[in-house]
């Protein structure tokens, strides 16, 4: 990751830059945004239970 990114849920939203992680499951209604002047990249990796 680089840069940094503002994490939303809801009416919260919270900084996440470099080594920072967060988990969020399907149900959950989120989204990120950089509102800076520097690019931000993150991996996102996402895990599913098999039927």
């Amino acid at each position: 990751m680089s840069g940094k990114i503002d994490l939303h849920r809801g009416d919260a939203a919270k900084e996440y830059g470099l080594g920072d992680r967060f988990i969020a499951d399907r149900n959950t209604v989120h989204w990120i945004e950089n509102k800076r002047s520097v690019p931000a990249a993150m991996p996102v990796t996402g895990v599913a239970k098999k039927k």
